[in-house]
């Protein structure tokens, strides 16, 4: 490659790093500020503490149901498209949420916030739109880039509740509403940056495989695979799923993204009003979130390099470990009378045992699965993420109305009891599958290891066909 053309893919590299990195600052500061009043702002509308899960539910739900239709919508049209899509339909959300809260009308407020979960799965999808124009050598650093992003507007974003408040307060939307006028402007913002990316170049291989993406750069600059034919389809849902069930490590990895989510989400949505309900006001609940969110990004680099040094399934099992601790410690502060120590203590540590077993997991999963099927399973995966911890979000209200705090994190520790148990399982049957072919009948060897002589014939190599099959294939081929 000319010197030209190393200098052309790596000014496209740095500036869409760029572009995708403030994006994801605005995108980070809109969703925060609006998750730090929300499940307030739900329970102010309702009257009643039971709903307040449900904005939260709402606004994951939206986020879990969008995710696979904007993977598809980047692989048939563009990154460019799909993320500014995405941000557009979460900032229309947050303009229903204000009107909502206007008239006082609550399925007015939950649709806007269903709508709101736009930004999140369009923040998910971002992450892999950060690799596409990297050269292969910095895939990695490109994504912890945007993460990293992602995280200054997250921990920044729950800190403007306080003058969003008197800006809802000017509004006429109160002052748990005001926050969320931010949100529509941080949005369009991002809007700004991600209509920005550079198209794909004609000439220059879809790394989707199915002429979408636009982060082309130069022939050369990175490992492309070829497109796909017409005849070629993507692969199902349904197809995803059966992947990750047949696979022992990747079904870990799935568990632990999923149920680490779940736990996270379910804790996180309920704290604000355990907060509330305790005394705190809106800048110290703001704080504290700040301090979660931080948590779960700032270390995410370091996750990332015990991953790739020790293995992702060590680190899961710290993640485990970690969402042990803040459950016991957030049991302590409603037993004892919430402190900001000790619940900021409880948040941070679930924040860690998230970005655990969220980049472990994401890791593991890419490890486990064929190439073909790899971004359909990572669609797969966030939806799932989403959708269970809508369901639990949404009965977070009920379980804090009867139980308070303590039962929504006894609730967390036994989904991590569920998660060592499958990891355990899992661990057990990968063992198995690696034993030495000695100890393994030919029954339950895979095909691939397996003589020619006991192959199907469709799997024989021309010289161990029979006449037949040869000649059905010769048919085929010409």
């Amino acid at each position: 490659m000319t010197i030209a053309a190393e200098r052309s893919a790596h000014s496209l590299f740095v500036r869409n790093q760029w572009l995708l990195s403030a994006a994801q600052v605005f995108s980070g500061i809109g969703i925060a500020v609006g998750f730090a009043v929300g499940g307030l702002l739900a329970e102010k509308l309702t009257g009643s503490a039971e709903y307040a899960g449900f904005a939260q539910t709402a606004s994951i739900l939206g986020a879990g149901v969008l995710a696979i239709p904007l993977a598809r919508l980047a692989e048939r049209r563009s990154r460019s498209y799909a993320l500014s899509l995405g941000f557009s339909l979460a900032a229309l959300g947050a303009l229903i949420i204000l009107v909502g809260v206007r008239i006082g009308v609550p399925v007015v407020f939950f649709v806007g916030m269903a709508l709101f979960g736009s930004a999140t799965a369009t923040g998910l999808q971002a992450r892999y739109a950060a690799t596409d124009s990297a050269p292969a050598h910095l895939k990695g650093r490109a994504l912890s880039v945007v993460v990293w992003a992602a995280t200054v507007g997250s921990v920044a974003g729950p800190n403007l509740a306080d003058p969003g408040g008197e800006l809802g307060i000017h509004l006429g939307v109160g002052e748990l509403g005001g926050p969320f006028a931010l949100s529509a402007v941080a949005f369009l913002v991002a809007i700004a940056f991600t209509s920005r990316l550079r198209r794909r170049r004609q000439d220059v291989p879809d790394p989707l495989g199915t002429g979408a993406a636009e982060f082309a750069a130069p022939a050369g600059t990175a490992s492309y695979p070829a497109a796909k034919t017409p005849a070629q389809t993507r692969p199902t849902i349904r197809q995803a799923l059966h992947s990750i069930k047949t696979r022992p490590r990747a079904l870990l990895g799935f568990t632990a993204v999923v149920l680490g989510h779940t736990i996270m989400v379910s804790v996180m949505v309920m704290t604000p009003v355990h907060m509330a309900h305790s005394g705190d006001t809106i800048a110290v609940i703001g704080i504290v979130i700040s301090l979660h969110i931080m948590g779960m990004y700032a270390l995410s680099p370091m996750f990332g390099w015990a991953a790739d040094r020790f293995g992702p399934i060590p680190v899961i099992w710290l993640g485990f470990a970690l969402f042990t601790a803040s459950a016991i410690v957030g049991i302590a502060d409603d037993l004892a009378g919430s402190s900001m120590l000790r619940i900021s203590t409880a948040l941070v540590l679930l924040g860690l045992g998230w970005s655990a077993c969220f980049i472990a997991g994401s890791t593991l999963i890419s490890e486990s699965v064929p190439d073909a099927i790899r971004v359909t399973v990572q669609g797969a995966t966030d939806a799932s993420m989403n959708l269970g911890a809508a369901v639990f979000a949404a009965v977070a209200g009920p379980l804090l109305t009867v139980g308070g705090f303590t039962l929504i994190n006894a609730v967390a520790l036994g989904i991590v009891a569920l998660g060592v148990l499958v990891a355990i399982r899992a661990m057990a049957a990968n063992s198995r599958s690696q034993r030495p072919d000695r100890e393994r009948p030919d029954s339950q060897r895979p095909d691939s290891e397996r003589p020619d002589s006991e192959r199907p014939d469709s799997e024989r190599p021309d010289s161990q066909r029979s006449d037949s099959q040869r000649s059905n294939g010769e048919q085929a081929n010409g």
